[in-house]
Parts: C-alpha cells; structure tokens; sequence
C-alpha cells in the first residue's frame, strides 16, 4: 500500500512540476500544445483498430461538434525537439458490460519519408469487473512519454476498444510540451 502512496506523490509532484512550467514558461523556446482527442463519428463497427482525431481547441467544452472549427485531424505535426507527451483518455461506457473490459492505446509516429507508422509507446490495458477500476461507467487510461522528434514527424493515437465503450472528448486530452 506505501508503493501507491509513494507512487502518488511522484505522480502529483510530476504534475505540479508540469503545471509550473505550463504558467510561467520558464524556458523563452518551451511551448505547450493541447488537443482534445476525439472518436470518429464514422461508423467504425467493422474495424479492429480506430485511429483517434484531435482539434485544438480545448477551452470549446460546450459540445461535441467542431462545425465553427478547423477540420479534425488524424496527425499533429512535431517540431524538432525533445518532448513530454501526456494524454488521459476517459472511456465512457455504454452499459455495464458482463464481461471484462480490454482497451488498447498506442502512440504512433509518421515520418515524413515513410507512410508506415512506428508505434513509440503501447498499452493495452485490462480491466476487470471485480476490481473497483470502473466507477460510474467510465475507465480512465493516462501515460506520459518522453520522446526525441525530428524535423517532418507526426504524432497519432491508435486505439482499440470494445463495442461498449467509447473515448469522452469532453474529458480527453493530450498535451505536448516542447523542452
């Protein structure tokens, strides 16, 4: 029980560190991009694996659509760099499923001389229904990366979920901070 405690105050002085850099912008050439991560409204029933869309305008939490917005994105472009990338996906559930929840999550990476995506970082997460994991219908998946890019690459989300659950947009958010 001491390595959770532990582990959560890692994670939450993880956090103020971040926030810190986010409000006085310590260093002239970081920079920190938000995006909310949306599911395709497309049915996708057919598909194993889903790539996941992003817009950045995460202030615009009144609704789902972006129709006054940019289009939504399947890529977001990285600037050469060393960068932190942090997501928290929220997974709203339908219904109550019978059966354990298996849901996958993999950042993935497309240069620019190749069409193939190269996967940096994959999970794939098991819930099961006797743990306490699943509270109120939802499931809650974050991780932060460290990562070197270079010139031309872009950044995607690939997921695979069960039928009964799908990302929250309202609720999902990933951050990229440039060091």
């Amino acid at each position: 029980m001491d390595n959770y405690k532990n582990l959560y105050k890692l994670i939450d002085g993880l956090n103020n560190k971040i926030k810190k850099l986010e409000n006085n912008k310590i260093r002239s050439q970081s920079i920190i991009e938000s995006y909310r991560i949306h599911y395709p409204k497309e049915n996708l029933s057919n598909k194993k694996y889903i790539g996941l869309l992003f817009d950045n305008n995460i202030n615009n939490f009144d609704c789902d659509n972006n129709s006054d917005e940019k289009p939504l994105s399947s890529f977001i472009k990285l600037k050469k760099s060393n960068i932190l990338i942090n997501y928290y996906i929220q997974l709203e559930l339908d219904s109550t499923p019978l059966s354990s929840v298996i849901c996958s999550i993999s950042i993935g990476i497309k240069t620019k001389s190749e069409s193939k995506i190269k996967i940096i970082k994959g999970t794939k997460q098991y819930f099961d229904l006797s743990n306490n994991l699943i509270i109120n219908n939802r499931i809650t998946i974050s991780n932060t990366i460290v990562y070197m890019s270079d010139l031309g690459e872009e950044l995607c989300i690939i997921g695979e979920f069960n039928s009964c659950c799908i990302p929250n947009s309202k609720k999902s958010l990933l951050k990229i901070f440039y060091i």
